[in-house]
């Protein structure tokens, strides 16, 4: 059911299919790249905080960690709200988390790494739900390619995270006087951004909202 209450014709679901992809893949480029521009900084600023190689890897890991932690939550938030809801909050909290170590950087309390790498992980956990999002339209002998068009966007941004965060993001970094390992944060957080915006304002109407297994207002 639409928002205003009309049945959503089975034939525009091909045509919502295709949009909800299009906005998926919009989205999981650039949160792709936010999480290994973060990554790919971790353990670098925790070896350099810390003096300790263990420590450093214990920040990157943190990531994994947070991910698995907020896999349930998130997927709780969408079996009640939907698909975008639960996405957007995912993103949301990577946001704050590439904040939180971007502040590591700055004051050098190592604490403020792991936790803020732990928020990052949430980005990710996002950006497994949204194969759910791109597949719950799909037809049934279409669903494995489309969820290999999502794992490869993914992919994309993921490779172009470390060139983003270790190039300009470190330029920045260092010209607001933050340090060069400020930037890879603070690129992270804009690219978290930018992929939380694009599924709050163009997954419409939610994926779940078509198929009917969930009852809740997509114009929200």
């Amino acid at each position: 059911m639409s928002p205003d209450g009309a049945s959503i014709l089975p034939v525009d679901t091909e045509a919502i299919q295709r949009r909800t992809l299009r906005t998926l893949i919009c989205g999981v480029v650039p949160a792709g790249a936010a999480m290994t521009s973060a990554y790919s900084a971790s353990a670098v600023l925790g070896e350099e905080l810390t003096g300790s190689e263990t420590l450093g890897a214990l920040a990157a890991a943190c990531l994994t960690v947070g991910s698995a932690l907020a896999t349930l939550p998130l997927a709780r938030l969408m079996a009640t709200r939907g698909r975008r809801p639960g996405i957007v909050a995912g993103y949301t909290t990577a946001v704050l988390g590439a904040l939180i170590a971007a502040s590591a950087a700055v004051t050098g309390f190592y604490v403020l790494l792991p936790v803020g790498m732990l928020g990052v992980g949430a980005g990710n956990a996002a950006n497994l739900a949204a194969r759910y999002a791109a597949a719950d339209l799909a037809p049934e002998e279409g669903r494995a390619r489309t969820i290999g068009n999502l794992v490869w966007s993914s992919t994309v941004g993921a490779v172009l995270g470390p060139t983003i965060g270790l190039g300009p993001g470190r330029h920045v970094g260092g010209m607001l006087g933050g340090g060069e390992l400020v930037g890879p944060y603070l690129a992270a957080a804009v690219l978290f951004a930018i992929a939380g915006f694009v599924v709050y304002r163009w997954l419409r109407p939610d994926p779940l909202t078509v198929i009917g297994e969930s009852e809740f207002d997509t114009g929200s």
